[in-house]
């Protein structure tokens, strides 16, 4: 059976999990008893299904013919997969050979944190222009549920002056878990379809609850949404750059209607000669959100707890 499934031969595999893509490289031994890449290289998405990634796996362990041209980086991290013929192990360990719970295990480790040893600091607080999330789950779930690269421990001060396409994933305070770094709204999305929105609410189906915020004076961006058990509950965004509401599902929550109104281009009232003149609207503004992020989970201006560590990762959704 195992002969059939693998090949009779030692068999080897390499797991690339980059924040572009999943690249799954078959490898085998050379003349000189060394491992060395060849076809077939599966190319999967940056977080693919379990199932897909497990299949691709045991496909690859079947054994290659010609060399291949896939290149890798000297300190590249990846995960080894590899097969005697009747014993399927990674990272040395042995495992099962189902392609689900084989996948599974591999966006696992994937996005199991770096070793390393940072020194640990108070918490930082952190203040706009950024756009972040606060999860009610542990960090360990949401490094694995948001599908992030190339984790690593860091400081707080690392994580939070980090380049931009990586995020800060805190530990949790006063139950919540943030991440800061995340990308802003699209203007240009359909909000049925927005990517944010779908990853938010993917996310919140194992994290239960997620809060998102953006805040860029600068651009005059000012967005709040909250996720819970994979749906949407309420989600508004305000782009005055372009003068447009960009995001505007589910009813104003107790929160918000402590808010001062806002002017809504979409609305009736606004065809009506001098709506842009009443004194009794106005434009959201950086206190509010940070009003929305004091009421729905944490003020990130304002943090505080025991001395600690935090993790950086690429972010596959951009």
């Amino acid at each position: 059976m195992f002969a059939r499934l693998f090949g009779p031969k030692e068999q080897q595999c390499l797991v690339y999990p980059r924040p572009d893509q999943t690249a799954v490289v078959a490898r085998r031994r050379t003349s000189q008893g060394s491992f060395a890449s060849c076809q077939p290289v599966f190319s999967l998405g940056p977080r693919p299904y379990p199932a897909d990634l497990g299949k691709a796996v045991l496909k690859a362990l079947k054994g290659g013919k010609a060399p291949s041209t896939f290149v890798a980086g000297p300190d590249e991290p990846c995960l080894v997969c590899q097969s005697n013929g009747g014993t399927l192990t990674v990272e040395g360990q042995a495992v099962e050979t189902d392609p689900v719970r084989l996948g599974l295990l591999l966006l696992s480790l994937a996005a199991r944190p770096a070793e390393g040893s940072p020194i640990a600091q108070d918490p930082t607080p952190f203040h706009p222009p950024c756009a972040w999330l606060a999860a009610a789950c542990e960090s360990k779930l949401l490094l694995c549920e948001m599908g992030l690269r190339q984790v690593r421990p860091v400081t707080w001060q690392e994580g939070l002056s980090q380049t931009p396409g990586r995020v800060f994933v805190t530990p949790r305070l006063e139950g919540w878990s943030l991440a800061v770094g995340l990308p802003y709204p699209d203007p240009e999305a359909e909000v049925q379809s927005d990517p944010l929105l779908l990853f938010l609410e993917t996310l919140s189906q194992q994290a239960h609850k997620v809060c998102y915020f953006a805040c860029d004076p600068g651009q005059g961006l000012f967005a709040w949404a909250r996720t819970e058990e994979g749906t949407i509950v309420r989600a508004y965004a305000y782009l005055s750059e372009i003068g447009t509401t960009l995001w505007r599902l589910g009813h104003a929550t107790e929160a918000e209607r402590i808010l001062p109104a806002f002017f809504d281009e979409t609305c009736d009232e606004a065809e009506d000669p001098g709506y842009f003149q009443r004194t009794d609207l106005t434009y959201p503004e950086e206190s509010s959100v940070l009003t929305m992020a004091r009421a729905w989970a944490l003020d990130p201006t304002t943090l505080k707890g025991e001395p600690s560590t935090g993790w950086s990762g690429a972010l596959s959704v951009q």
